[in-house]
This record gives structure tokens, C-alpha cells and sequence, in this order.
């Protein structure tokens, strides 16, 4: 019995940055009626995930940057996408979940750790002053992105789960990189911390030059916070960073930077949702994992879980839940790891899986 689906975004769920499409937003929508925990696993951090995603009523959980942070969403109130009462029956039933209630109360323990550094609403932004003024500068430079009811579920969105990378592999990472700057080399950085992402100027400004695809390029540059001198930021933060990505826009150099850091820092997580990224997280971090956590969580066995992917970095969320499926636009490893390929992303792949294989 399907109690959970979990989904990633680009090159799954969404037609492009933004976009869910009719089809996968519906199909979505009955299976959070009918009492299915939907939730949403990706390596975007918490302000660059789309308003779209969370217009689909019973959407509580977002697994963001490859698992190293699991927020809790408050619910919204958006009208049924459905056209039916059973929505709102199910928006009130989360409301008083009792399975969730029973989970952590008899799973307190194996919780506890992971918790006591994130006790209370919204501490993942409210507990440094710099980092909850960048997470408001994000929602306020852009609100064609955020209707007033989404940034109120932003702003008070609670982590649950938090995976730091270790400062030791965030140092080693500026040192194995120290050889190329970016103005020299199509190499750049991204840091994630509390929900918000910090990219390198010159990555902002010349998007193409590190291979941001262009019908990425307006969505890296109204998701990303500014830093000039990106490297000293990072080392400043060190201790804070959900993940360190690499964005590099030379295949040669990408391949050869992904093999060195594989072979000198095995300790970390090390994936890739895009072939020019090279993205780092705790050893702990990994969607897979993150499913692990919630399944744990709420009560619920992973072989009742089915997920949904495209890219390398989905592989360890496929193969952790019960069924794994794979867009026909995958990478090919992601596609082998699958236990069977649906359509692809712009052609409402996760909608038709969930309607032949699942009957939702």
C-alpha cells in the first residue's frame, strides 16, 4: 500500500524552472486526498523552491539541498485543485495527524539528536540575523515569485533535519580548488546556508559562461545572493554550509575536478543533478537518507514509499524507497537504478506512472 511519494523537481516534476504542469499537479493533488504523504525532494535550497510545488493542497515536507536540510511546511490555503470536497478533508485531517503525533512520540529517542538543534518554528532563519536578512532580501527582490500566503509559509517553514558538510571537507574543498580561479578557469561556487543560496558575481553575471543552460539563467540570477569574494565567504561560513557545489563550465575540467575530489575526500557526499555541477554534502545529506528520516518519522515503512527521479543525484532516493522511478529524460545511471522508466518530465511523466502503475 503506497502511504508516500517523493519527487524531485528539475527534469521530474517541473516543465521548467517553475512549472508544474496540469497534469502531475492533479494527480498529485488526489493522491495527498487520499491520504498519501506527498513530498518534495531536491537540491534546490528552501527559497528557490517553486510557489507551484506547494499550490498542491497536503505538500508539508521539503527535503532541500540533496537531504542535508528537511523543512516542515505549514499548510497554505489554496483552493482545491481537484474540484472536490476530499481535499479539504484531507488538509484538516493533516492538521490533527495522529500517525505523525504517535511516530515522534514513540520515536523521541531515535530523534532526539537530530532535533535539539532545531527546536521551534522557522530557527533555521531566525537564528543568525545576516541569514534571515538574505532569506527576506530573496523573497522581497523577487515577489512575482512569492504571493504573499507562500512567503508567510517561507517565513515559517521549520527545519527538521539538518546535515551541516564538516568545516574539514569545506577547507579541503577551497584547497583542491585553489589552482583555478574563476576569472582564469570556468569554475565557480555555490553555498547554501539556512534556505538561501550565495553564488560567485561573476557566475551571476556570465551564467553561460559556467554552463547555466539560458532557460536557467533568469532563475539562477533572481535565487542567488551576490558574494564578490565567494571563496572568503565560504570560509567564513564554514561551519555553516548545507552543501558546496561546484559550477563548472568546461567538461574536461569538471570531469577531472569530480575524480579528484571522489579520490582525495571519500568521506563526503558528492553528486550531480546537471553534468557541470559538482555538488558536495555531509557524508549524512543524501535524498535517500532524507526519505529514510520522514519515513522514520511519520510511521511509515520505505516499502511504501515510491519516488521519483532524473538525475544521478536521485539515485540513492530511488533505490531507498519501495519502488523507484525514473524519467525517460534521465541520466542513464539514474534510469539503471530505477525499477522501471516512465515518461519524461514534459510529458507528465509522474502523472502517468501514478495513473497506470498505481491506479491515483
Amino acid at each position: 500500500m503506497i502511504k508516500m511519494i517523493a519527487s524531485d523537481l528539475d527534469g521530474t516534476l517541473l516543465l521548467d524552472s517553475r512549472t508544474v504542469s496540469e497534469q502531475n499537479r492533479l494527480a498529485l493533488a488526489r493522491a495527498a486526498a487520499s491520504g498519501i504523504e506527498v513530498v518534495i525532494a531536491s537540491g534546490r535550497v528552501l527559497t528557490s523552491l517553486p510557489e507551484s510545488v506547494f499550490q498542491i493542497p497536503g505538500i508539508r515536507y521539503a527535503v532541500t539541498s540533496n537531504g542535508a536540510a528537511i523543512y516542515q511546511i505549514p499548510a497554505g490555503s489554496y483552493a482545491s485543485c481537484t474540484g472536490n470536497s476530499q481535499l479539504e478533508a484531507h488538509m484538516n485531517f493533516q492538521k490533527s495527524d495522529k500517525r505523525q503525533a504517535m511516530a515522534i512520540n514513540s520515536n523521541s529517542g531515535a530523534h532526539a539528536d537530530l532535533q535539539k538543534s532545531d527546536k521551534g518554528p522557522a530557527l533555521a532563519i531566525n537564528s543568525h540575523t545576516q541569514a534571515r536578512t538574505d532569506f527576506q532580501s530573496i523573497l522581497d527582490r523577487n515577489p512575482q515569485n512569492y504571493s504573499d500566503s507562500f512567503r508567510n509559509r517561507l517565513l515559517s517553514a521549520q527545519r527538521i533535519c539538518h546535515h551541516p558538510l564538516p568545516e574539514e571537507a569545506v577547507l579541503d574543498l577551497l584547497d583542491l580548488t585553489s589552482a583555478y580561479p574563476s576569472d582564469r578557469f570556468p569554475l565557480s561556487y555555490e553555498v547554501f546556508i539556512n534556505g538561501v543560496a550565495y553564488a560567485c558575481s561573476s557566475y551571476i553575471n556570465e551564467p553561460g559562461r559556467f554552463g547555466a543552460s539560458s532557460a536557467y539563467v533568469n532563475y539562477v540570477r533572481t535565487t542567488r545572493i551576490m558574494k564578490d569574494d565567494i571563496r572568503g565567504f565560504i570560509c567564513q561560513h564554514r561551519s555553516e554550509l548545507d552543501g558546496l557545489d561546484l559550477v563548472v563550465g568546461d567538461d574536461t575540467l569538471c570531469t577531472q575536478l569530480r575524480n579528484r575530489i571522489r579520490n582525495t575526500l571519500p568521506d563526503i557526499y558528492t553528486t550531480s543533478s546537471v553534468p557541470n555541477r559538482i555538488e558536495n554534502s555531509s557524508p549524512e545529506a543524501g535524498k535517500g537518507a532524507a526519505l529514510r528520516f520522514l519515513c522514520s518519522r511519520l510511521g511509515i515503512s520505505t516499502e511504501d514509499s515510491i519516488a521519483f527521479g532524473d538525475a544521478d543525484n536521485d539515485i540513492d532516493l530511488l533505490t531507498s524507497a519501495g519502488i523507484g522511478i525514473a524519467m525517460e529524460n534521465g541520466t542513464e545511471q539514474c534510469r539503471e537504478a530505477a525499477d522501471y522508466v516512465t515518461d519524461r518530465h514534459d510529458r507528465d511523466g509522474v502523472a502517468e506512472a501514478l495513473r497506470t502503475r498505481f491506479a491515483i
